[in-house]
């Protein structure tokens, strides 16, 4: 069903990075509450039938010699129920 595929997409939190340094990583209190409240309108969503997957996408943006750069944010995509641990992936590598 493309319209469920569409709900089921449409919370997306992006944090981008836009200050043209190698590393950017948000305090973990922040990460906790950017957290916290997907959860919440998650649930919330689902209780009128919407499945929505919330996920914590990160966005680098290399300003290089050949201008603004996107790198691929598929490497750097976590859910909000991973742990902490998973923290790294917001260092840019």
């Amino acid at each position: 069903d493309i319209f469920a595929f569409k709900w089921r997409w449409l919370f997306l939190i992006e944090v981008k990075s836009v200050s043209g340094t190698d590393e950017f990583k948000p305090k973990e209190d922040q990460v906790h509450t950017i957290m916290s409240f997907a959860e919440f309108l998650s649930y919330v969503l689902g209780r009128f039938g919407i499945e929505v997957i919330p996920l914590l996408a990160v966005y680098f943006v290399d300003y290089g010699v050949f201008g603004v750069k996107p790198l691929s944010w598929k490497d750097n995509i976590v859910t909000v129920r991973d742990s902490y641990d998973r923290l790294p992936l917001f260092q840019l590598r």
